[in-house]
């Protein structure tokens, strides 16, 4: 068992070392375990700001976090659909989410073998069309409706 208290500040970051030096082998494994084709596959975009200057990726872009002025990542996850983390993935500060969505496809069809997946993510992955909607919007179903009908009126109380 290892204790906190014997711990230094280069423990944490020999640690990430050794992570990033297998990343991706461990991501592999994932993937065969929680990933096969025809299945659901979840991408979440979000940023971090930091303090320093010596991250390469670290630049001013849009806070997603609300921290504005500061350098920052952004990453993004690919999980199984039951939100098994699956690969990550961290990209400049200052990247749209719409920009990180291409290596993402790559990474799931070269990477990891797969041919069908249908990829989910929010909103902001989207390229806008000129019109300023989404390529696709797929209407929620009756049922999916009235759910989020019945979530909101219980929501308000009596």
């Amino acid at each position: 068992m290892c204790s906190a208290s014997a711990a230094d500040e280069d423990d944490p970051y020999e640690a990430m070392d050794w992570l990033l030096a297998r990343q991706g082998a461990i991501e592999d494994g994932l993937a065969a375990r929680h990933l096969s084709d025809g299945v659901l596959v979840l991408y979440d975009v979000s940023s971090a700001a930091f303090e320093g200057r010596t991250c390469p990726l670290g630049v001013i872009g849009h806070p997603r976090d609300g921290v504005h002025g500061r350098a920052q990542i952004v990453y993004g996850l690919l999980s199984a659909k039951e939100g098994t983390p699956v690969a990550v993935e961290v990209f400049e500060g200052n990247t749209g989410g719409p920009k990180t969505v291409a290596p993402q496809v790559k990474k799931l069809k070269r990477r990891f073998g797969l041919s069908r997946v249908c990829l989910v993510g929010y909103r902001g992955c989207s390229p806008p069309r000129a019109s300023g909607r989404p390529r696709t919007q797929i209407p929620p179903s009756r049922r999916q409706r009235q759910h989020a009908d019945d979530n909101d009126n219980t929501s308000r109380g009596p």
